[in-house]
């Protein structure tokens, strides 16, 4: 009967099938797959708003719709929410929140950003 061949590391020793095969195993599940979610608001459309002068006409059309619409406080605050996974099992998440609150004649008030960066495990 014929022996299959025998995987070698550097150093030149053999090394076990099960270590080799849980190893790609452990590679391919943590890698998994990358999906997006939400609207991604570049720096640069960003800028072009400014707070006091643009409108919610002008933060449509330089950003598109906003991912979720809130009231706070008698204003009107536009969220936009981007996030990036990475992974299957463990799971890699790095995003950015955008809110524009807007004051009653609809001109941007204030406009904040914040990032996200977590990590979590099944």
């Amino acid at each position: 009967m014929k022996q299959p061949p025998k995987l070698y590391n550097r150093r030149g020793s053999v090394v076990p099938y099960g270590f080799a095969i849980s190893l790609c195993l452990v590679l391919l599940l943590s890698s998994g797959c990358t999906s997006e979610e939400g609207t991604r608001v570049s720096s640069v459309s960003l800028m072009k708003l400014k707070t006091g002068v643009s409108t919610m006409a002008d933060v449509k059309n330089t950003l598109g719709a906003p991912d979720r619409v809130e009231k706070r406080f008698g204003e009107q605050v536009w969220i936009y929410r981007h996030r990036v996974i990475k992974g299957l099992f463990y799971r890699h998440i790095t995003g950015k929140n955008i809110a524009i609150s807007f004051d009653e004649k609809g001109v941007i008030r204030q406009v904040r950003s914040s990032s996200v960066d977590s990590s979590e495990a099944f």
